[in-house]
């Protein structure tokens, strides 16, 4: 930013500079040695002016680059993320699980975001059969280094290269999930209540999930 404020001011004031020399030149009419002298002075302000916008532009551009690369490699780590964010909730299913519901499928060319909304059905149609619910701590201690990992690290150097709006919201719709989450399970420790709806929160969690893996493919 400060680069960016820096160059239009020195281009204003090489201007305003040139502009202030002509006027002189023109007001004081001066002999031949004086014309020349100006001359000189003003195509040295004029030089400074390209010189600068040049250099500028090569920097941008070269900046530019390297910033492609580092979003490019941050988005492909997004990606690995959420699969391994997703297995837990994969395996909080009982058996037999849905193949078309694993998040490791991916490698078996089917998209992310596919399985994920699979997942979600999977989650709540467990709900749906009534069974008990499973407490919550155990599934989110397994979850948590990848979600911290996409909050601490990958928002972060998302933001420093300047993503755009849609996916930061999108992690910030997962990390807000995955908090009230951990909210539900620390009422059920401290408070002996369960909230109720387990599954279809995990779900929910699943469905921020399957958003941010949308954007990305």
């Amino acid at each position: 930013m400060a680069r960016s404020l820096r160059t239009p001011t020195l281009i204003v004031a090489s201007c305003l500079v040139l502009a202030g020399i002509l006027a002189a030149g023109f007001r004081l009419d001066l002999g031949n040695f004086g014309s020349n002298v100006l001359a000189e002075f003003a195509g040295l302000v004029a030089s400074v002016v390209v010189a600068v916008l040049v250099i500028e532009r090569l920097v941008d551009r070269d900046r530019h680059a390297r910033w492609q690369l580092v979003e490019a490699q941050t988005l492909k780590t997004l990606h690995f993320t959420l699969v391994k964010a997703a297995l837990p909730l994969y395996l909080h299913l009982h058996d037999p699980r849905p193949p078309e519901a694993n998040p490791y499928g991916i490698y078996q060319s089917e998209r992310l975001d596919e399985r994920l909304r699979n997942l979600a059905a999977a989650l709540c149609e467990r709900e749906d059969r009534g069974v008990k619910p499973d407490p919550l701590r155990p599934v989110l201690e397994a979850m948590a280094p990848h979600v911290n990992f996409i909050r601490d690290s990958v928002m972060q150097r998302l933001l420093t290269v300047g993503a755009e709006p849609e996916l930061v919201r999108r992690l910030a719709l997962l990390e807000s999930n995955f908090e009230d989450l951990d909210f539900n399970a620390w009422v059920d420790e401290k408070l002996g209540s369960r909230p109720g709806q387990n599954a279809q929160r995990l779900a929910n969690l699943v469905e921020s999930m399957r958003d941010v893996a949308t954007y990305l493919n």
